[in-house]
């Protein structure tokens, strides 16, 4: 029951430690997913963005076809004036196309900064739902140990209080018998008592007799003193019978002294008999008690089973989740570092673009000056 106590106490204080720790997963959840929110927003913004650089794209190579058109006509027209303007028109339609590749460029690297952001908001997050999940990981491995040993205890258990019932049972048949035969004792207890008194009834009238005698040796003493010397022989016999009744008094007398102790010995034996037969029938009672209290007990250790026969299968049942959710948390982790590394990948991209649609830019102002130039020339 110590064992059973102690490890019913480490399952509740490991209960308690993983719902603090799945709490804590469940918030880290709730982050992984905000933030995966983030970075799927973040990258629906930059493949709209991606298309309208795709067209800005496409605007600026018809543009550039367009100015290389109005070069080639430059060189063999004979109206610059008018060649100059068609080159101006077209690099302000380039320059407009370059600077919405330019706005887009910037605004796909800050939806992949947001992107980046969120796969390392996600992995930070997932080492500690991991942290969390190990703990809880623990608790449930505990638990399980513990509820085993209680599984294993309470059969012990439960098998030792159908011994101790059985041998209880024996002990109740034992002191019933025991009881019976007591009252038994006392019934022939009883009898012998009866018979004690008849037998000093008897010595009464042994007694009685032996007077009796007395009184008929006197009375032949008395006879025989009459009788004179035929008499003599007569008065010896009287004096003989005489000695007998008084012997015989006197023996009557002892028997009843001894039949007297006999009889106070046989009430002291019926009144023990009687208390050892009272007190048997207060044990058969009291065993009788502590039956049914084994018999409670039985039942509570079946409950208490039970229950650590659940708390068993629901450990088992968390970790076969946890193993699902650790392979997610794995699966997570690894698209956030893959993320992270192509969203640095991208932005090293965006970055190229920018820094050609710059030079681009700058392309299309010495070909703007140029158009102006000639255009005054």
């Amino acid at each position: 029951m110590v064992v059973i106590a102690d490890g019913a106490a480490e399952i509740a204080a490991a209960a308690v430690q993983s719902e603090k720790a799945s709490q804590e997963a469940q918030l880290r959840s709730e982050e992984i997913a905000a933030a995966a929110e983030q970075q799927s927003a973040a990258a629906e913004e930059s493949l709209q963005t991606v298309d309208q650089q795709g067209a800005a794209l496409q605007q600026a190579e018809a543009g550039s076809q367009a100015l290389s058109e109005v070069a080639d006509e430059l060189r063999g027209s004979a109206d610059i004036g008018k060649s100059a303007e068609d080159v101006a028109s077209a690099a302000e339609e380039l320059a407009a196309a370059a600077e919405e590749i330019n706005r887009a460029a910037t605004q796909i690297s800050t939806a992949i900064s947001q992107i980046s952001t969120g796969a390392q908001t996600q992995s930070a997050k997932t080492q500690e739902a991991s942290s969390a999940l190990a703990q809880i990981e623990t608790g449930a491995q505990l638990a399980e140990s513990r509820a085993g040993v209680a599984i294993d205890k309470a059969d012990e258990m439960i098998g030792a209080l159908g011994t101790n019932k059985t041998a209880v049972d024996s002990m109740i048949t034992a002191i019933s018998a025991a009881s019976s035969a007591a009252k038994e004792s006392v019934k022939q207890v009883v009898e012998l008592e009866i018979v004690s008194r008849k037998i000093d009834k008897i010595v009464d009238a042994i007694a009685n007799v032996s007077i009796q005698t007395n009184m008929l040796a006197v009375n032949g003493s008395v006879e025989s003193a009459r009788a004179g010397e035929y008499g003599k022989g007569f008065a010896v016999v009287s004096t003989d019978i005489r000695n007998l009744a008084r012997d015989s008094a006197d023996n009557a007398e002892r028997i009843k002294d001894l039949v007297k102790e006999v009889q106070d010995r046989i009430v002291a034996v019926r009144a023990d008999l009687e208390e050892t037969s009272r007190q048997a029938l207060v044990e058969v009672e009291r065993a009788k008690a502590s039956t049914a209290r084994l018999v409670e007990v039985e039942r509570d250790m079946g409950v208490v089973r039970e229950g650590n026969e659940q708390v068993r299968g629901a450990s088992q049942e968390i970790a076969a989740a946890l193993g699902q959710v650790k392979t997610s948390l794995d699966q997570i982790s690894a698209a956030a570092n893959q993320a992270d590394t192509l969203s640095t990948q991208a932005a090293a991209a965006a970055k190229q673009q920018s820094t050609g649609a710059d030079e681009l830019a700058s392309a299309i102002e010495e070909i703007a000056a140029l158009a102006d130039e000639l255009q005054n020339g």
